[in-house]
């Protein structure tokens, strides 16, 4: 059965407007989307509807099964057919489900699509007239909110992709303006592949040794500690909060309540490729850094908080890569560098560490989400140098790093022209 037709898109002819007295029934609200940045398998999604960059508490579920529908009614001498996506029955891990069987069902064609289950809306005295706002969310995991804002709670192993808001207005039952993630050309900038993200940034760690007056250098230990791992996404702008994840705490603002959680008790233990031994392994204490001949990458990209590090109410709050290195198992030196940048979502980053036994030279660089980071092989520009620290020296006060088996202090990493 097809399913109404709710919402208005550009035309180049006229747009149907409310008339004068009209009055409908509440019915579904029909998508259009272009899903080519979701992976394989992600094929549900949940839209969220907001005025006033408030939340209305209404939303509905979608999946990638698509119909098609011809609208007679804008203009009835030139009717036009379109593609919508179909409602869906979701679980709160945004699985699909049928109408008999609680359990989720295997492909989204077995799942139930009854309109019901979109967004549902009516015109009964909305007056939105603007001002309107749809998010989408993929795969339709569940949502929750407060008053009037409306977040998804967030951990470091989501995966999950979150639209930026599109924007319209109803006039009656109709949705003014485009329609939400078309990728036509009068609306390329709010296609669904450019708006869905997951808002999290991949790392990966190499550690090299070039230096001609000290060339080589053993590797001990490498690990990342103070990752935030669960946080609010915010999925429209809300009083002291963008859309995004929670600011952090600021005594100067105390309206502001920092949600995200920083594990500064568990580390992450980094594993280096194939080709070099494993120096978590007991069996192998270290491994030799040789200028040229021996680097050191770690096997799989890790997952951060797309967030900007800089900001200084991060002091305390970085990520921050350490390693163990020296010249023999009886100098060993703890070395903490605190990731300092902004990291974008859906980017990966190769953060270099040029390591000798006494100094740490930190080179950054971007590389694409999906390209394999192995060998240090990447298809983008020189990466960008950071800065030159002193990791020993006669002073042990004078290094912000850490000696031995010190060093949290959270310094970034000083910029220093070449």
């Amino acid at each position: 059965m097809l399913l109404p037709l709710l919402l208005l898109v550009v035309l180049s002819g006229c747009r149907r407007m409310q008339l004068p007295g009209e009055e409908g029934p509440e019915g579904t609200v029909m998508l259009s989307a272009e899903t080519k940045a979701l992976p394989t398998g992600v094929n549900t999604f949940r839209v969220a509807l907001f005025h006033n960059r408030q939340y209305s508490g209404r939303s509905g579920t979608y999946c990638t099964n698509t119909f098609s529908y011809t609208d007679s009614y804008t203009d009835p001498l030139h009717p036009v057919a379109y593609t919508w996506l179909q409602p869906c029955k979701v679980n709160a891990q945004g699985q699909p489900l049928d109408n008999t069987d609680p359990g989720a069902v295997t492909t989204i064609d077995a799942a139930d699509h009854s309109s019901v289950y979109g967004l549902r809306w009516n015109n009964g005295g909305s007056g939105w007239s603007g001002n309107a706002h749809l998010v989408a969310i993929a795969p339709a995991v569940g949502f929750n909110w407060e008053g009037h804002a409306a977040y998804l709670p967030w951990t470091i192993d989501s995966n999950v992709y979150v639209s930026d808001p599109v924007e319209g207005g109803f006039t009656g039952i109709w949705f003014r303006g485009e329609y939400v993630y078309t990728s036509s050309s009068l609306s390329e900038d709010s296609s669904l592949s450019k708006t869905l993200m997951d808002r999290r940034a991949k790392m990966t760690v190499k550690i090299q040794c070039s230096s001609d007056l000290i060339p080589d250098t053993y590797l001990y230990d490498v690990r990342v500690a103070d990752r935030i791992v669960s946080d609010r996404f915010y999925l429209h702008e809300e009083g002291d909060n963008p859309q995004g994840f929670s600011l952090p705490a600021d005594p100067e603002h105390p309206n502001i309540t920092q949600y995200f959680v920083v594990d500064n008790v568990n580390t992450l233990v980094l594993q280096n490729s194939s080709d070099l031994p494993d120096i978590s392994d007991p069996e192998h204490k270290h491994v030799h850094l040789e200028k040229g001949v021996t680097d050191w990458i770690s096997k799989a990209p890790f997952y951060l908080q797309a967030r900007d590090y800089s900001e200084r109410l991060m002091t305390g709050k970085r990520p921050a890569i350490v390693v163990k290195v020296g010249a023999d198992a009886d100098h060993i030196i703890t070395v903490r560098v605190p990731l300092d940048q902004e990291l974008l979502p859906m980017h990966h980053y190769l953060y270099t560490l040029d390591v000798t036994n006494a100094y740490i030279t930190v080179y950054f660089q971007v590389v694409g989400w999906d390209t394999p980071v192995l060998g240090g092989m990447t298809d983008t520009e020189t990466p960008a140098y950071l800065g030159t620290v002193a990791i020993g020296g006669a002073d042990p006060g004078d290094d912000a790093w850490g000696i031995g088996g010190g060093g949290d202090a959270d310094t970034p990493v000083p910029t220093v022209n070449p």
